[in-house]
């Protein structure tokens, strides 16, 4: 589509895109992966926090360690799952940015992936939500 709409050749253009866009398919749902699995056992320990229909401090503490350490263990281990790919000839990072820290690595998410980061994060948000009404 962009080829046609700059009047390039719309067969490169389509052979680019759908090279881009499989890549970045594959990449999202190898990073879904990670994240499930990490926060797989803090889901699991809020809904058993939670079996009974009371939250001690102390689980919800322990819930929270448990979350701290799944995002610490999920980012690890797409750092490391990045880097396998850099090493495959696959660099996904953005080199030319002046931008440090949180800003670089927000600056080359894809959108595919902020959506999948986005509804964990809505995911979470809700299950809060209704425990919060639930001790209500």
């Amino acid at each position: 589509m962009d080829a046609y709409v700059s009047f390039g050749n719309t067969t490169e253009a389509m052979q680019e895109r759908f090279a881009d866009m499989m890549q970045n398919m594959i990449i999202n749902s190898m990073l879904s992966s990670v994240m499930q699995r990490w926060l797989k056992s803090t889901f699991d320990m809020i809904d058993r926090m939670w079996a009974d229909g009371v939250a001690t401090p102390d689980e919800i503490a322990a819930v929270w360690r448990e979350g701290k350490k799944a995002v610490e263990g999920a980012n690890n281990e797409a750092e490391a799952t990045m880097e396998i790919l850099k090493n495959l000839g696959l660099n996904l990072q953005n080199t030319e940015s002046n931008l440090t820290g949180i800003s670089k690595g927000i600056s080359t998410i894809t959108e595919d992936t902020a959506l999948v980061l986005g509804g964990y994060l809505n995911s979470i948000r809700n299950r809060l939500f209704e425990y919060i009404d639930f001790m209500m």
